[in-house]
């Protein structure tokens, strides 16, 4: 697991409120599946998720953050959050705090985690 300096130190070049949402989605992450090795991917600027692959990963920006699923086509998206249109990566873009619906990330997380288990 990526130690709370990595991650501080990988985010210190983001806006604060870029921070504070990639900060909250990596937390979310972490609570829904702790077995999941978290890795600081600087050359790909990312949060890495992974079981027998990559899951998912927290990508901040300028002024948001994103929450990616490697096999995101593949996910059952019941609230219409997924967006992207890659072969197999979607994300929820994340503008605010206020945004950010656990209710609705969650079982997207845990479907990523069963179709990486399948794999």
């Amino acid at each position: 697991m990526a130690t709370d300096k990595e991650i501080n130190n990988f985010l210190d070049d983001y806006d604060p409120a870029a921070q504070a949402i990639a900060h909250e989605l990596c937390r979310i992450v972490n609570d829904t599946a702790p077995d999941l090795k978290e890795d600081v991917k600087r050359g790909w600027k990312n949060i890495t998720y992974s079981g027998a692959g990559v899951v998912c990963a927290v990508m901040p920006y300028a002024q948001y953050a994103s929450l990616h699923f490697y096999k995101g086509t593949e996910l059952d998206d019941p609230a219409g959050v997924l967006e992207g249109g890659g072969k197999q990566l979607r994300h929820v873009k994340v503008a605010s705090l206020d945004a950010i619906d656990e209710s609705v990330l969650v079982p997207l997380i845990i479907q990523a985690i069963k179709l990486d288990q399948a794999a």
